[in-house]
């Protein structure tokens, strides 16, 4: 399955070409690289022994998941945030772009299986001030499905770029069972069995980008507002989340 998948992303690379661009706005050729961390804390990951029972702290350890950065763009074919794929239309108000890219809420805790993260595609469809993208895990690790829509504004204040998102994001229940649920042998008596629906979280994120010569410097502030069904998890600590993701990009070429 994964061999049939990059088969055919290598033949989508290979036999692609650019559709629809307009060139004063898009590079033919760009490379940089960097670092980010983006810490999640709304996870249990501590666990106490009590007559041979895991049970959770009331609080958790941040959970520090480290990002490597690279933006590699050649014509149509690109890696950037978003993920790598294929740009069939780039013009100032519209965008889209075919995706693959790792997602998921993957963490591990004491007394449970690993939750991993997965490799997922799909695509980005961007109108003006609206941004939606699809997701879909195609590596059978939780087999669900991820789907965004963002209202955003981007403004640049000399060096820097600033990108207000407010958005609406919808988990399947494979997605969100994978992630939040608690199976029959991980359940105790503080944790106990828990199956999920799918959810409907909201988002709330400003991106800062300050370029310095051929640095850019990268953060992320991000507050989520999680549904009932993720809520209700005796994973969650909270129905809400604040997020920082934070780093720095070198332009290499």
């Amino acid at each position: 399955m994964r061999i049939n998948i990059l088969l055919t992303l290598i033949t989508l690379l290979i036999n692609t070409q650019v559709y629809a661009f307009d060139f004063k706005n898009f590079d033919w050729f760009d490379t940089s690289v960097g670092f980010a961390l983006n810490p999640r804390t709304n996870i249990r990951t501590n666990d106490i022994l009590v007559n041979n029972a895991n049970l959770f702290y009331t609080n958790s350890d941040p959970i520090y998941e480290p990002i490597p950065i690279l933006f590699f763009r050649f014509a149509n074919i690109f890696i950037n945030k978003d993920g790598g794929g294929i740009a069939f239309a780039h013009f100032p108000h519209f965008k889209l772009r075919a995706l693959i890219t790792v997602d998921g809420e993957g963490f591990k805790a004491p007394g449970m299986e690993e939750r991993k993260n997965s490799w997922f595609a799909g695509g980005l469809l961007q109108y003006y001030l609206i941004q939606i993208k699809y997701l879909r895990d195609i590596n059978s690790v939780s087999n669900g499905q991820n789907f965004r829509i963002d209202l955003f504004r981007e403004k640049h204040f000399g060096k820097l770029q600033f990108e207000p998102h407010i958005g609406i994001q919808v988990w399947d229940r494979k997605y969100t069972n994978y992630y939040y649920g608690v199976k029959a042998s991980e359940a105790t008596s503080k944790r106990p069995q828990y199956h999920t629906k799918e959810t409907l979280n909201y988002t709330f994120e400003l991106r800062y980008i300050y370029t310095d010569g051929p640095r850019k410097y990268i953060l992320i502030p991000m507050y989520k507002k999680y549904s009932r069904e993720v809520n209700s998890s005796p994973l969650v600590v909270r129905d809400e989340e604040f997020r920082l993701t934070f780093g720095i990009v070198w332009k290499l070429f």
